[in-house]
């Protein structure tokens, strides 16, 4: 493989998984990441530079070219909502990610929902309304614990449990506050069980379907019992907002080989098959959500169509592959499941987020404070990831500012869930910042 120049778009944690991967991989010569994200000055294949004029995907197209790139990609969902794949596939610099077409499955969940539904993938019980008025009509006629849905992108923000009618009522109600996305609404039924992300790497055309390693992740921010040796605040349990994720493990112990066959027959295959029928070419990451039933049935809540945030950081720890040999493989057809190589360990990843302070809200709620200080990195276990988010860096890298919600993640892997857990906590606890907060029960029924 010849040496490649990478073009890497998005500021989040998981954009910072990806960096890490090429930049560790020896097919990689360099990589542009125009970002804000603070974890650039890092990564010695970064070329650093100012890219605050970079407003537009033609803008990214023209860096690209000028540039010598040959290999994009992004975990960033909204641009490829936009066709940014597409874009850049018709002016020849290859893309790792679903074009427009593949990416409505998250875009829109009432349209993820009439294809599930079309092509026999099992999900919740649902109906879909324009009109609030009407979806609060049918809430109290079917009765029964639901959950309300923006049918529009909401940043993994965008459902609202209704347990009780009243609840129901309300969750309309704060779905509208969301406006553009919550022109249509999701209303369903709710799904028990245990949630687990299924990740595969995609091509229709090249009958590529690779199933990744799995992971469970936790959205509720949790309620605050005590602070840490930092003065971090605390959390447990699956109360409160609802966040992109508070943290997530693999391999949850649930998913059986039972579990696992029965998605790919129920799901994956029939997922697959729907593309196809309907014409649609998809090239990339495919994840997804899905409550596993007492009886080790998976029903879908949701599809999302890129590198799954948490899981992705936590999975990425244990696929021992070159980043860019698997989706290069992915693209050209020629990545088989055999080819996948994965570590027997455990991993472990601890949001860090921005909490409540000087009665500012904390995150997921809107106005939380950021520009604080973050110490500590520095004293973290050579063997632990501190991947960034909302992180800036005045001075090229010498001191850390927070910036957003989801301030880090710290990934830790063990030979067993308690030997991970253990250490991802620790050195949670060893980084300091004014405002910290995060979970301390991640990976709970599994009694660790």
């Amino acid at each position: 493989m010849a040496g490649y120049t990478v073009l890497l778009l998005g500021e989040r944690t998981r954009e910072h998984s990806l960096a890490i991967g090429f930049n560790e991989s020896p097919h990689v010569d360099k990589i542009y990441w125009p970002t804000t994200n603070a974890a650039a000055y890092s990564l010695p294949k970064v070329v650093k530079g100012d890219y605050s004029r970079l407003k537009s995907v033609s803008d990214y197209l023209t860096l690209a070219k000028d540039k010598g790139v040959n290999f994009a990609t992004t975990g960033w969902e909204s641009l490829l909502f936009g066709g940014t794949s597409d874009i850049f596939n018709a002016n020849g610099v290859p893309f790792f990610g679903p074009g427009r077409a593949g990416a409505e499955l998250e875009r829109q969940k009432a349209y993820a929902k009439l294809f599930m539904t079309e092509f026999g993938i099992p999900t919740a019980p649902f109906a879909i309304f324009a009109d609030p008025e009407r979806a609060k009509e049918y809430i109290r006629q079917t009765k029964g614990q639901k959950f309300v849905k923006l049918s529009g992108p909401g940043d993994g923000k965008g459902s609202f449990p209704g347990f009780t009618e009243q609840e129901a009522l309300q969750a309309v109600d704060t779905a509208r506050e969301f406006g553009d996305p919550a022109k249509l609404l999701v209303v369903e039924d709710r799904l028990y069980g245990r949630e687990a992300s299924v990740q595969a790497l995609l091509n229709t055309r090249g009958e590529v379907m690779v199933v990744l390693p799995v992971a469970k992740d936790y959205k509720r921010v949790g309620e605050m019992y005590r602070t840490d040796a930092a003065d971090g605040m605390v959390a447990r349990g699956d109360v409160g907002g609802q966040t992109g994720s508070m943290g997530c493990y693999s391999p949850p112990s649930f998913f059986t080989q039972n579990v696992a066959r029965r998605t790919h027959e129920r799901i994956l295959s029939p997922l697959m098959h729907g593309l196809l029928k309907r014409g649609i070419d998809y090239c990339g990451v495919v994840y997804p959500g899905l409550m596993i039933d007492d009886s080790e049935n998976p029903t879908v809540i949701e599809i999302n169509v890129r590198p799954g945030s948490k899981e992705w950081e936590v999975i990425s720890d244990r696929v021992k592959n070159d980043m860019l040999e698997l989706m290069l493989g992915t693209m050209n057809g020629t990545l088989r499941q055999q080819d996948l190589k994965i570590a027997d360990d455990y991993t472990v990843g601890v949001a860090l987020v921005s909490g409540p302070i000087d009665g500012h809200p904390g995150y997921p709620a809107s106005g939380y404070k950021t520009g604080y200080p973050i110490e500590g990195i520095n004293k973290v276990d050579t063997d632990v990831r501190v991947l960034l988010g909302g992180v800036s860096s005045p001075d090229h890298g010498k001191t850390l500012i927070t910036s957003g919600g989801t301030v880090a993640v710290v990934v830790a892997s063990g030979k067993t869930l308690r030997e991970a857990k253990e250490k991802a906590l620790r050195n949670a606890e060893s980084i300091r910042y004014a405002n910290k907060f995060y979970r301390d029960d991640i990976c709970y029924e599994e009694g660790v």
